[in-house]
């Protein structure tokens, strides 16, 4: 519009007045904003592939029942497996889409921070690997519906 309005955002840039505390930043987001998430993305979901995994037990058949050897219900398998191996691969897709969207953004960081390259680098460049590290949350839905709502092909 005809208008201007002000506009604050907040930077570290010359906040710091040793290098070591940008070093330390950097370090502790990447420990805080990367490690982290990403150690209990993995225990999350190995504890749920182990529950589910746990829950085949429940669908073993049983021995005797008033004197008659009962079958297991197969169809209750099926779906245990078929379950078990769709955690699985969903469980994969995101630790790998977690490790894929920001590794590229926290290896920038710390190149910058630790080795402290030629600013000679392309704004484009670095802009595009941080809007890629940011885009990680607009996966997570995709990769949900690709498991939970679009058709199974069936052969």
């Amino acid at each position: 519009g005809p208008f201007v309005e002000d506009f604050y955002q907040c930077v570290t840039h010359g906040f710091y007045t040793e290098r070591w505390q940008e070093q330390a930043y950097t370090t502790l987001s990447l420990i805080f904003m990367f490690v982290l998430p990403l150690v209990i993305l993995v225990s999350t979901y190995v504890s749920t592939v182990r529950t589910i995994a746990k829950s085949e037990k429940v669908f073993q058949p049983e021995v005797i029942r008033q004197e008659k050897y009962l079958t297991p219900d197969m169809n209750r398998r099926r779906l245990i497996d078929r379950a078990k191996m769709k955690s699985l691969r969903m469980s994969v897709v995101i630790v790998a889409a977690f490790i894929i969207w920001w590794t590229p953004y926290y290896i920038m960081m710390i190149i910058f921070t630790f080795l402290n390259p030629d600013k000679d680098q392309s704004e484009e460049l670095l802009s595009g690997i941080f809007f890629f590290g940011m885009s990680n949350s607009l996966v997570n839905p995709v990769i949900y519906g690709a498991f939970h709502l679009w058709p199974k092909k069936t052969f």
